[in-house]
């Protein structure tokens, strides 16, 4: 359980395949199923939106995952 912003503590995680979807969601990257232009689909069901302001960090935040994950 936590209790605090998120922004506080994103910036200790981001290196770790994190990515903030949204000013509510903070997502691990090895947990995502699928990534469509406004929502991932976690691997538990659950679909969570991203918000308009990052679609397009998320989008190179994928590419540089799926680089690292075959390099």
């Amino acid at each position: 359980m936590f209790y605090g912003k998120l922004g506080d503590i994103y910036p200790q995680l981001e290196g770790d395949q994190f990515m903030k979807i949204h000013k509510s969601y903070l997502v691990n990257y090895e947990h995502v199923v699928t990534f469509k232009y406004n929502e991932v689909r976690m691997s538990n069901s659950d679909c969570l939106p991203i918000s308009q302001l990052k679609r397009k960090e998320i989008r190179a935040l994928q590419l540089r995952y799926e680089i690292e994950r075959l390099g």
